[in-house]
């Protein structure tokens, strides 16, 4: 389709490289651009009147292309200065890492410079990258830790369950693949259940970085008569292998947004679930897993954490978010704990 408008023809020649801002606030045309768009540059006369016209915002004299006559035009105004301005900051994000930059992912869906001041600045969610008289700054700010902090035996399915399981964090945003620790670790379980060991007090780190939206979760099985150490293995590795094959190659941005999808959220139970399903055959009882969405606006609120203690225990746990886990065993006794997660502020390093 023959573009006669100056304005789209000049909005369609930046965006196809034929048209480039210079850091001097000049404008040049890329002999290199498209060859559809530079031959309409030419053709229709602006190539030596771009540099002398357009940055000033003047009109345009008519030319004719192809016998159709365009009419005079006044361009827009066109800011090269915030132009230049955006493709710094972007390429300087970009070559700290991006989405792995310590400034983590940007607040909306992309990458936002304005004017501040004297100079420019583009926010994102733990901190800021400013340009100002021509040198950029990268000013990380907030970054957050996720800590698992304790277990409570709410109901337990024997006078005294002995108990093992996995915390997971997955933060899409930052990593493809979740974060999973076996706990308490190796052959060893948690005895819970006689007065005064109903709780039990932890100070895992599960993740640590820029703000992101993250998934929390757990798994608990009843020991019986299985092999702790293999089934804890297997479950930890079904949790990582599930959360990167949802992710389904993605990174960044588009990886963060996934985390609150129904279908992920279900996704990493069904992946955990297969795994389980086959321990009622080794002789050990699984509780249903759980995981819950835990947006990166929430966190970045960093609100005072809660402190509990149940009677008859010592242990305090302070907390933030907490995960309820339910099961029953072959012999229909039912239990319940629940999981105890903290968000923390820290400094970024540095």
């Amino acid at each position: 389709m023959l573009v006669t408008d100056r304005s789209e023809l000049v909005r369609k020649a930046f965006a196809a490289g034929v048209l480039t801002a210079a850091k001097d606030g000049s404008i040049l045309v890329n002999d290199k651009g498209e060859r559809r768009f530079r031959r309409l540059v030419n053709r229709m006369g602006i190539t030596e009147e771009v540099k002398k016209v357009l940055a000033d915002g003047g009109k345009l004299s008519a030319h004719s292309v192809d016998g159709q006559q365009i009419h005079p035009y006044t361009p827009p105004y066109f800011d090269i200065a915030l132009y230049n301005a955006t493709q710094i900051i972007k390429d300087r994000w970009a070559a700290e890492g991006g989405h792995l930059s310590v400034v983590g992912l940007p607040i909306g869906d992309s990458i936002d410079v304005k004017r501040v001041g004297d100079g420019f600045r583009a926010d994102f969610r733990s901190g800021f990258i400013r340009y100002i008289n021509g040198v950029p700054e990268t000013v990380p700010t907030d970054w957050c830790r996720v800590w698992w902090t304790g277990l409570e035996c709410g109901v337990r399915q024997e006078s005294e369950d002995e108990v093992y399981g996995t915390v997971f964090c997955h933060a899409p945003g930052r990593a493809a693949l979740p974060n999973v620790v076996i706990v308490p670790g190796g052959n060893n379980t948690f005895n819970m259940g006689p007065p005064g060991t109903r709780v039990v007090s932890s100070a895992v780190l599960l993740y640590e970085g820029p703000l992101v939206n993250v998934t929390i979760g757990a798994t608990l099985i009843e020991n019986d008569s299985g092999d702790v150490e293999e089934i804890s293995q297997e479950v930890a590795q079904k949790i990582i292998q599930g959360g990167a094959a949802l992710l389904g190659g993605l990174v960044g941005a588009p990886a963060d947004a996934i985390a609150n999808q129904t279908w992920y959220q279900e996704g990493i139970g069904l992946a955990v679930g297969l795994v389980l399903d086959g321990i009622f055959g080794i002789g050990d009882d699984p509780y249903t897993p759980q995981s819950i969405f835990v947006p990166w606006q929430e966190i970045a609120e960093f609100r005072p954490p809660q402190s509990y203690q149940r009677p008859g225990n010592p242990q305090i746990i302070t907390y933030s978010k907490f995960v309820d886990l339910t099961g029953t065993d072959d012999g229909g006794d039912f239990g319940h704990y629940r999981f105890y997660y903290m968000f923390e502020h820290m400094n970024p390093p540095g």
